[in-house]
């Protein structure tokens, strides 16, 4: 399984998964309601700061964290840019950013086969409705688990290239990436398919 964990001590790395999946899942409602105040977005903001303090991962993870979601929060810019106000805009791009580093935490101080037994035991009553909780617990996980996968990806990538000059331009690092990630995934299903998945 794909993991970015981190091992630790911290209060957050003794949490029991289910806590931190209900937490950052309250935290993901609150960011994505509609016409949240800013002072909303600056309490959410100061909670994830708080728990990466708490995390006892270190400042440099927070910053190498932080760095990494560049990708995801330009992205946001460029899609909204043209057809939003610049105020709409900026409060969107300090969501999706702190929704990001929230569940960058949860990866880096969760074991996925923690999440993974969390959510199966979750939906293990809905078994007698034809649910299967196998699969959708393992996509949870893989879900959770892709946007750090991704970010890290993104670095390494863009590393190498500025190692190599920082020529080319966007499909210097953009084609890389892509061809980075296929494999990744082709190693992934077939891991899948081994265990009958």
């Amino acid at each position: 399984m794909i993991s970015l964990y981190i091992a630790g001590d911290s209060v957050l790395h003794r949490c029991p998964a289910a806590v931190k999946l209900i937490v950052s899942l309250v935290m993901a409602t609150v960011l994505v309601i509609p016409h949240l105040s800013w002072w909303a977005i600056a309490v959410c903001g100061a909670l994830c700061a708080i728990w990466y303090a708490m995390s006892g991962l270190g400042p440099h993870v927070f910053a190498r964290q932080l760095w990494s979601a560049w990708w995801v929060v330009a992205f946001t810019v460029v899609v909204q840019v043209f057809f939003a106000p610049w105020q709409t805009t900026a409060f969107n791009a300090v969501r999706v950013l702190e929704l990001v580093m929230i569940a960058n935490l949860v990866t880096l101080t969760t074991r996925t086969e923690d999440m993974l037994d969390t959510v199966l035991a979750a939906l293990r009553p809905l078994r007698r409705f034809g649910v299967n909780p196998d699969r959708i617990g393992l996509l949870y996980a893989l879900t959770i688990s892709a946007i750090p996968l991704i970010n890290r990806n993104v670095r390494i990538v863009r590393e190498a290239n500025q190692a190599r000059g920082g020529h080319g331009g966007v499909t210097a690092w953009a084609v890389p990436l892509l061809v980075l990630i296929l494999k990744q995934s082709d190693e992934l299903a077939d891991a899948l398919d081994s265990r009958g998945l």
